[in-house]
């Protein structure tokens, strides 16, 4: 099976109030997932580079941290070499640059050939994770929570089953309603996936 992407990424943001100082340390890192992080890097003493623990230590979350051992940037690694998510901080902790699209991962997966499970991951560092819509094919939607990941730090994930009977192309609309907490904003942030249901290969780019 074969998970492809096209995203869009849109943003509204409202009912904002004072900013805080939103800085992350290392040693927060640490403390908040002993179980699910380890150090890979230290320099004259300080704390350069963290990483999830990943099973096969291929996909994970990496954090970078400054001179004085405050995070810089958050990279998701889909494979050893290429991330597919970044966010990038400022000295006060805030969001200054973002690439990628508004979900960190999708991975569908065929139960059998009328049915598929997919999975959406969401980075959640400074956020606090109001709802998540899903519209399938303009007309199927669900309101599905997420949960804390078992693998991976500060990524919440929705998992939902898709009926595939007698349908050959899905469009999936994601719609994130979260509250950043530095600035207090609510923002909503949407996300898209397009598949072809294909014998041969299960579900292929449209």
């Amino acid at each position: 099976m074969r998970r492809i992407c096209v995203l869009a990424l849109t943003i509204l943001s409202s009912c904002y109030s004072k900013n805080r100082n939103c800085v992350v340390t290392a040693n927060n890192i640490l403390n908040e997932y002993p179980k699910k992080v380890y150090i890979v890097y230290k320099s004259k003493g300080v704390i350069k580079v963290i990483s999830d623990s990943s099973i096969n230590k291929i996909r994970r979350g990496v954090y970078y941290f400054s001179n004085d051992g405050e995070l810089e940037s958050y990279k998701f690694f889909d494979d050893s070499s290429a991330y597919s998510y970044n966010e990038e901080y400022d000295k006060e902790g805030r969001i200054i640059r973002h690439e990628g699209g508004a979900l960190v991962q999708r991975r569908i997966r065929e139960i059998n050939e009328d049915s598929a499970f997919f999975k959406a991951s969401f980075f959640s560092l400074n956020k606090f994770c109001k709802s998540l819509e899903i519209l399938i094919n303009d007309s199927i939607q669900l309101n599905v929570p997420f949960i804390n990941d078992s693998s991976f730090s500060n990524i919440q994930t929705a998992s939902f089953g898709l009926n595939t009977h007698n349908l050959k192309r899905f469009s999936i609309l994601f719609t994130i309603q979260y509250r950043d907490k530095c600035t207090g904003r609510d923002t909503l942030v949407m996300d898209t996936t397009n598949l072809i249901k294909n014998p041969q290969l299960n579900f292929s780019s449209m």
